[in-house]
């Protein structure tokens, strides 16, 4: 018979979870918040609908099997070559700035609340990350410059997997406490070493299977499967060295060139936001209110040193680049939102610490959901003014990225390059791209439409993108995939259409149903370019009505901007526009 309780429970996570999630989207807020929310009004504390307490040693496991499966996706966003790729400020926030935060945290725990040094080298750990799913909506809502959220965005993704291990490492030392340190030492090799050999061991075997050619859906199943055997295997081995497991078995599946990767990244990340939306509503309604209470002032004051000492600390320390500006240091030392790792770790390890009879395993979970809550909504508030009066927003000539590599980009592309404007060309085929990189021209070999192709961070350095194939359908597809990478009034397509003379490729910029019409005959200027009849020029904006120009393109302070409006133009510091053409029209 089913409990009514139990049933009312199960229900109400799920739909005020979806809720949340729906919420934060519409509203582009970062759902954490609703989901604690949701959690605690409806948990024991206020409306007693949601009752964690009904499922018992249940909650511990559905919350272990949840962290898994988080940290597997954290996991496969870790690729080695990305790692390689990043900017060398991305990359010492995620080692150096790591260890500050960490060291920082760990500190300001210690003496401001009086507890013992594992419980504040611990917090600390499970305060490094940041992560995707609160900077994301961050960055969605603020206009900022191209390089503040080339580094957020990045750190993001990248510290998540890194914060993760290093808090299972502390987690595991701090749980093989003997009497001795050569017993303590002991039990933390042998956590380490069965996780990273058992999660190797399983991240090779899943890619084998990646690669029987399996059906989609199978492929995923598979996968979904996979991740619950390494870490069920893992932890019968040995007690807490799961999550270790399957972090590092996601690592390697995300190395190993696993076709149809993209694939897998999207079931996970489907699985993995429905696990979130109701383990976060089951954990806040587990929460309660008088232990967050109990905190005190002492706890908002760790919160507060964390914010305005311990990050500033951390970015001073890692950011080191001249291009980026003493105003987007200071933003980004002022904006680290915590997230669902730092939550859902800390949630399992204070789960554990009460069934090893550890003292502080309330004090652990409740201080690192305070200190989400008050990141979240604090930073959220204050991102927008301080880009604003930090004058950090968007600024300066992005470059531009095609999509196509054929005459008329390699021409556009050389021509931006002499108006100091960044322009690379991508395309699938690399016989393409050869006449491009012998122009001198930077390229990227990859399918448009395949996310797992945007996680390159070098795409960072462009701010528009324009599909140029002679391919209107991909085009299309081209543009909507590229619309969640760039700024829409920054992504634009040639359209091509036949009829007249030749054929005609009408100028379309992606931004609700405004079309720019122009029906350049685009084979003929790609052809007179090429022949070297016909030439791009730049010319001052007010010039653009001279007669015989075939305008293509302004240069203006804020972007690129393609259009045929010539009161657009006009206002262009220069313009881009073909000479000496015949045939072409407008």
């Amino acid at each position: 018979m089913i409990q009514h309780d139990m049933l009312v429970t199960i229900v109400a996570t799920i739909v005020l979870g979806v809720s949340a999630q729906v919420i934060g989207e519409k509203k582009q807020i970062p759902s954490i918040i609703f989901l604690l929310a949701f959690g605690v009004v409806a948990g024991p504390d206020v409306l007693n609908v949601v009752k964690p307490d009904l499922l018992g040693e249940g909650l511990f496991d559905f919350t272990a099997l949840a962290v898994a499966i988080i940290l597997f996706e954290g996991g496969l966003t870790l690729e080695i070559r990305n790692v390689r790729h990043v900017s060398r400020s991305v990359f010492n926030l995620i080692t150096v700035g790591a260890l500050v935060t960490w060291a920082g945290a760990a500190v300001a725990t210690w003496l401001i609340l009086d507890v013992s040094a594992t419980t504040a080298i611990l917090f600390g750990s499970l305060v490094i990350v940041t992560g995707p799913t609160v900077i994301g909506p961050l960055l969605r809502t603020v206009s900022l410059s191209r390089s503040l959220r080339t580094i957020l965005k990045w750190e993001g993704i990248l510290i998540d997997p890194v914060g993760a291990i290093i808090a299972v490492l502390v987690f595991g030392f701090i749980l093989s406490e003997e009497p001795t340190l050569i017993g303590t030492l002991g039990g933390f090799l042998g956590r380490l070493l069965i996780g990273v050999v058992l999660g190797f061991v399983g991240g090779v075997v899943m890619t084998r299977l990646m690669r029987m050619k399996l059906g989609e859906t199978l492929n995923n199943l598979v996968v979904f499967a996979f991740v619950f055997l390494i870490f069920g295997a893992s932890e019968l081995v040995i007690r807490e060295s799961g999550i270790m497991s399957v972090t590092i078995a996601g690592i390697v599946l995300g190395n190993l060139g696993v076709p149809n990767l993209g694939n897998i990244r999207g079931f996970k990340e489907k699985l993995t936001v429905l696990l979130v939306s109701c383990l976060f509503v089951v954990l806040a309604a587990h929460l309660r209110l008088a232990d967050i209470g109990s905190l005190g002032f002492r706890g908002v004051l760790v919160v507060v040193v964390l914010m305005l000492i311990v990050r500033p600390l951390n970015v001073w320390s890692s950011v080191r680049e001249p291009t980026v500006t003493r105003g987007e240091k200071i933003f980004l030392g002022l904006i680290a939102p915590r997230g669902i790792v730092a939550a859902a770790v800390a949630s399992l390890f204070s789960f554990t610490m009460q069934m090893h009879g550890l003292g502080d395993a309330t004090l652990i979970s409740s201080l690192t959901f305070l200190t989400i809550g008050v990141t979240v909504f604090v930073q959220g508030i204050w991102a927008a003014p301080l880009a604003r009066l930090l004058n950090v927003g968007k600024s300066g000539t992005a470059g531009v990225l095609f999509l196509g590599g054929n005459g008329l980009t390699v021409a556009l592309a050389k021509a931006l390059q002499g108006a100091r404007v960044p322009a690379a060309i991508m395309d699938s085929n690399q016989s393409n791209l050869f006449w491009a990189e012998n122009n001198g021209i930077p390229t990227f070999r990859g399918d448009v439409l395949d996310p797992a192709t945007w996680d390159d961070p070098e795409y960072g350095k462009y701010g528009a993108f324009t599909a140029a194939t002679t391919n209107n359908e991909l085009n299309s597809l081209a543009c909507l995939a590229a619309a969640e990478q760039f700024d829409k009034d920054r992504v634009y397509q040639f359209r091509h259409t036949r009829g007249g003379v030749g054929q005609k490729f009408p100028l379309s910029m992606i931004k609700g149903n405004q079309h720019f019409d122009c029906a350049l005959d685009i084979s003929h200027i790609s052809e007179e370019l090429v022949q070297g009849r016909a030439r791009l020029v730049s010319v001052p904006g007010e010039e653009v009505s001279r007669e015989g120009l075939m305008p293509i393109l302004g240069v203006k302070d804020d972007g690129v901007v393609f259009s045929t409006d010539r009161a657009v133009l006009g206002r262009a510091r220069e313009v881009l526009a073909v000479d000496g053409i015949s045939g072409g029209g407008h």
